[in-house]
């Protein structure tokens, strides 16, 4: 399995606030919140509690990996754009894709992103992930 690193999920955030809009990118590295960020990747990357993997498929990884960008209000601004594209990239290094469309994505990612008033939970984001993510032939 192919992981995101902090410097790669960083130049994600990057991108999407200086190509299409936010507050301001804050120098170096826009963080708000890096300890999430840096638990989720590594956490990824050796998921095994106890012998068990809490994470075994890669559709949960990338659930879990845009969960918690999304509201660990990681970044000072882009976080429900950093955790989707990051998600997907994160998928397509190892070989898969989400099967969904553009609206659907958004209208997820803002139900992450107020899930006290959605009630969406992190069980119900990952079997959305996991009803659509996809190997490539």
């Amino acid at each position: 399995m192919t992981n995101l690193t902090l410097e790669e999920v960083i130049k994600i955030n990057r991108y999407i606030i200086r190509n299409y809009g936010g507050r301001d990118f804050q120098e170096p590295d826009n963080l708000q919140n890096p300890n999430t960020l840096i638990w989720t990747l590594n956490f990824i990357q050796d998921s095994v509690v106890y012998g068990i993997d809490q994470y075994p498929t890669i559709g949960q990884k990338a659930a879990l990996l845009a969960w918690n960008i999304n509201t660990g209000h990681v970044f000072y601004d882009g976080n429900k754009r950093t955790s989707t594209i990051a998600s997907t990239i994160f998928l397509e290094v190892n070989g898969f894709y989400l099967n969904t469309t553009d609206n659907e994505i958004i209208r997820i990612a803002l139900a992450v992103a107020n899930k006290n008033s959605t009630q969406i939970t992190f069980i119900d984001f990952c079997e959305w992930y996991l009803q659509r993510v996809c190997p490539y032939s």
